[in-house]
């Protein structure tokens, strides 16, 4: 600006204005236009200046009027894009957040895939390669073959063809025998719905690689055995569990006489004791335990006898002082017909049910089997309680609760002939007495 320009601007503004209006063009020309205008002009300018002042005012507010709705859809408008740089600035800062994270998946990702596509080719060249392969394998069956048809020289032939594939190829490990029992035992341990079954096909495949010098059966007695034993145990202590709820729900106060026929002599050697129906702990226990004995005569190892004995004592025992405990608690309330009750209750249980399980364990594991095992006789085995139950500790808790029994009178002359040592298919023993039925 020129001198003149100042000075007039010192007049106008004594006070000073904003220096932002030294850059305005537009300030700069209106300052120049008042340079030029004479007394009248200066004189009117005010009032000029007020008319456009009212002008522009009236006509922003017709423009307000008018474009309501647009000044209000652009304050929304602007309110909703501050809203969302606000979350494009998150998304950005949780995406710079999770890059190196995401980048260390893209490596792992790498490396998997890479394993894959070896793998892949692995496979296609296992595909291709399918029938070389397969005649290794069936290099055991092909064996059996020339010896079942007598081509030994075959046989001898092939043996030596091993044995070179064998030389050349030693560094190869076709057989994992180790890995194989140890995946069969964790599998077994999971829980299996038949294990016969599982038993001989493992048998079978024994048998196949016994062919070529690698027979692990042995092995794998250890490992059915102790499954088995487990499995066996396991339902028992179930079937003890069961009782032991229902003989807390179970009452002979006011017991009526029962109404199914009572210790009915039965023409069937393994048909259940009647007596048991009229007690719904003992029915039901019973059938728990038939149902471990249905599972294990289907594949019983003779050397799991002493366990399935120890285990099935420890549960009738428990069922035992079960029938004590009960007794303890309703006595008192006890009349006639509950005394009977009760003391049929300790005859079903001490002359019916533990008999009868006896008789069961001797179809499962024959004694003549067994002493043939062993070399023993049946005494013998009776005394080191080998496949029997003792009968005497069983029922001890409820020994002065059972009914005194009538001792029988025998007769010095023998009626039948004496029972060989290995003759029990029909032989209940119990407390050491020979019993062949009730009269």
């Amino acid at each position: 600006m020129t001198q003149d320009e100042n000075e007039l601007l010192k007049l106008l503004f004594p006070s000073g204005y904003p220096d932002e209006w030294n850059s305005s063009s537009t300030f700069s020309d209106y300052i120049s236009k008042l340079g030029s205008y004479n007394v009248d002009e200066l004189v009117k300018e005010p009032n000029k200046l007020k008319e456009e002042q009212t002008a522009t005012s009236e006509h922003t507010q017709e423009l307000a009027v008018s474009n309501y709705k647009t000044f209000i859809q652009t304050s929304q408008c602007s309110k909703d894009l501050f809203n969302r740089f606000n979350t494009i600035e998150l998304d950005l800062f949780k995406l710079l957040e999770n890059i190196p994270t995401f980048e260390q998946k893209c490596q792992t990702f790498a490396v998997e895939t890479n394993g894959i596509n070896t793998l892949r080719k692995l496979n296609s060249l296992t595909l291709t390669r399918n029938a070389q392969l397969l005649e290794i394998l069936e290099l055991p069956q092909l064996m059996d073959s020339f010896i079942k048809d007598g081509l030994y020289e075959n046989a001898l032939e092939l043996a030596s063809y091993v044995r070179r594939l064998y030389t050349k190829h030693s560094d190869i490990p076709i057989f994992k025998i180790t890995e194989f029992l140890t995946i069969l035992e964790n599998d077994l341990q999971k829980g299996v719905s038949s294990i016969d079954s599982i038993l001989g096909q493992c048998m079978f495949f024994g048998l196949s690689f016994s062919k070529v010098g690698c027979d692990f059966r042995p092995l794998m007695v250890k490992i059915f055995t102790k499954v088995i034993s487990k499995h066996f145990q396991q339902s028992i202590s179930n079937a003890t569990k069961n009782f032991e709820k229902n003989m807390e729900k179970f009452t002979l106060i006011n017991k009526n006489h029962p109404s199914v026929p009572w210790r009915m002599k039965s023409t069937d050697p393994i048909q259940p004791p009647d007596s048991l129906i009229e007690f719904y702990p003992l029915a039901d226990y019973l059938n728990h335990i038939l149902t471990s004995f249905n599972e294990l005569r289907l594949c019983p190892p003779i050397t799991i006898v002493c366990d399935v004995v120890d285990s099935l004592e420890k549960s009738l025992l428990t069922v035992c002082k079960a029938i004590v405990t009960l007794y303890a608690q309703e006595r008192q309330a006890f009349n006639s017909n509950s005394k009977d009750a009760f003391a049929r209750l300790c005859i079903s249980f001490a002359d019916d049910l533990v008999p009868y399980l006896q008789k069961c364990i001797h179809i499962i594991f024959p004694p003549n089997i067994i002493t043939a095992h062993l070399g023993l006789n049946v005494q013998q085995l009776q005394k080191e309680n080998i496949s029997f139950l003792n009968k005497v500790k069983i029922i001890e808790p409820i020994k002065h609760l059972l009914p005194a029994k009538i001792e029988p009178v025998l007769s010095e002359t023998p009626l039948m002939d004496p029972i060989k040592d290995n003759d029990t298919s029909e032989i209940i023993f119990n407390d050491g007495e020979e019993v062949k039925g009730e009269e």
